[in-house]
């Protein structure tokens, strides 16, 4: 009998000890990703995080990697509520759409537009974490706004308009801003936080890029300068505008990179794009970007 319970008691912490063997397996499986360049610019408030990889803002939230989320501070608790619950001042989609059915505001027409085009769609699957690629009614969204509408589209956000969420993602997509796309299921403060960051980065890498330009015509540093600006999108645009109107017209290289992605213009003849030919575009596309530095004045 006495051998028979020593079995038993064996058996039991072997079993014990593998299950708390495979659950540090499981928790190391979870891979710590290491800072390895913090980018100029970003305030001390936004800290990094090792166990996603991803910057996040620490006055509003705390990283708890037992829960393996962010909880609010409790100093902070003006959290943005996700996307399909977003109402705004309105109890509902239709209560939305019969309320600004007569709209001539542009933001509002579009977002109805899209919820009336998202009706039509069959879904295959709900998702907490809303995607845009698995949207086919948010093309429909971006084809009917524009880079010009990016202030109303702030304001709105700013004040927690019923699709805050699907307007974030409509301006990651249409400027071209990698990595903010990441912060829309949070609050919107951090988004909004994250993207006046980005055109502080924009700003500094465009004072950095005309520097080189004016000390060196190197093909290697040029592209260099490209790949330096490419992550911040269209948000460098008027930064490149000033620099050329101050004189640094060696920039107008930079010019049909970002045309050709973010603008419908149709790919003209590079050698004919002088810089008179940039001074016109700059004069039809001058609400474009005067919105843009619109948005970034109004986040500072």
């Amino acid at each position: 009998m006495k051998r028979k319970t020593i079995i038993i008691t064996f058996c039991t912490l072997t079993a014990v000890l593998i299950l708390s063997i495979s659950l540090l397996v499981v928790r190391a499986a979870k891979e710590k990703y290491p800072e390895i360049q913090r980018p100029e610019g970003i305030p001390d408030t936004v800290k990094w995080n090792p166990d996603l990889g991803e910057y996040y803002n620490s006055d509003s939230f705390e990283w708890d990697s037992e829960i393996w989320g962010y909880r609010p501070k409790e100093m902070n608790k003006r959290i943005v509520i996700p996307d399909s619950h977003m109402l705004g001042t309105y109890l509902s989609e239709d209560e939305y759409i019969e309320a600004n059915s007569g709209t001539t505001d542009e933001v509002d027409k579009a977002v109805i537009k899209y919820y009336k085009k998202s009706r039509e769609i069959v879904y295959p699957a709900v998702s907490y974490n809303y995607d845009p690629k698995e949207d086919p009614a948010f093309s429909e969204l971006i084809a009917n706004l524009k880079i010009k509408d990016f202030p109303n589209m702030i304001s709105k956000i700013k004040n927690r308009h019923i699709a805050s969420g699907r307007l974030m993602h409509a301006i990651n997509e249409m400027a071209g801003a990698k990595d903010l796309g990441k912060y829309v299921s949070g609050a919107s403060e951090n988004w909004l936080l994250h993207l006046k960051e980005k055109f502080a980065l924009a700003e500094s890498k465009v004072t950095k890029a005309a520097q080189k330009y004016k000390k060196s015509s190197n093909d290697e540093i040029k592209k260099q300068v490209k790949d330096e600006l490419e992550s911040c999108g269209l948000l460098v645009l008027p930064y490149i505008k000033d620099e050329i109107e101050a004189g640094n017209t060696a920039m107008i290289e930079l010019l049909p990179n970002l045309v050709d992605k973010y603008f419908a213009e149709g790919k003209d003849n590079q050698a004919d794009r002088t810089k008179e030919y940039w001074d016109n575009w700059f004069e039809k596309h001058s609400e474009d970007i005067k919105a843009l530095k619109a948005v970034a004045e109004d986040l500072k």
